[in-house]
């Protein structure tokens, strides 16, 4: 049994019986590289995926101005702004990052294949849709000066509009066609 989550009420709203046999399982999330998803299959009969940026950006001093976990914020933030019905991201990140470093960091060794979903060109994105993005009056002080925080480390990068990301690119998971 597996739980299905609903996003906008951010709370499970109950399982779904899964039956491989005879086909083939995506486990996709937070634990899906845990060995206790798998153990019980036979050798060679799970394939592990890790997908995950792998780019971060320098200045000329080779300091960096922008880091993978930056970038993973400006897609939450703008996916779950857009489709999610919430704007509370941000309070949740902590949570999140946490999260990454107890069940996704000790498993990734286990990964089979590493797939880098870096797109180049999206720190430009982001810096113009974070701009777009409206006033969020439910915002703490504090979380309100991490995003401007957030949206100022795009500002070293040229803006580019979301009608030049090609409409079959991963980053339409984020900003929508």
């Amino acid at each position: 049994e597996a739980p299905v989550f609903d996003f906008t009420l951010q709370q499970p709203s109950g399982t779904r019986h899964i039956d491989a046999r005879g086909g083939v399982v995506i486990i996709e999330g937070l634990h899906a590289l845990n060995p206790a998803l798998t153990e019980e299959l036979p050798a060679g009969a799970a394939l592990c995926l890790y997908a995950g940026l792998r780019e971060e950006y320098a200045d000329s001093s080779d300091a960096c101005c922008l880091a993978t976990r930056d970038i993973r914020l400006a897609r939450r933030i703008v996916r779950d702004y857009l489709f999610r019905g919430h704007a509370f991201t941000l309070g949740l990140w902590g949570h999140v990052c946490a999260g990454e470093e107890r069940f996704i960091k000790p498993y990734k060794p286990r990964a089979n294949l590493l797939l880098d979903t870096t797109h180049t060109y999206e720190v430009c994105l982001w810096r113009t849709v974070l701009d777009a993005m409206p006033a969020d009056p439910e915002l703490t002080p504090v979380q309100a000066r991490q995003l401007e925080a957030l949206r100022a480390r795009f500002d070293a990068f040229p803006a580019l509009g979301t009608e030049l990301v090609p409409q079959n690119s991963l980053l339409r998971e984020f900003i929508g066609k």
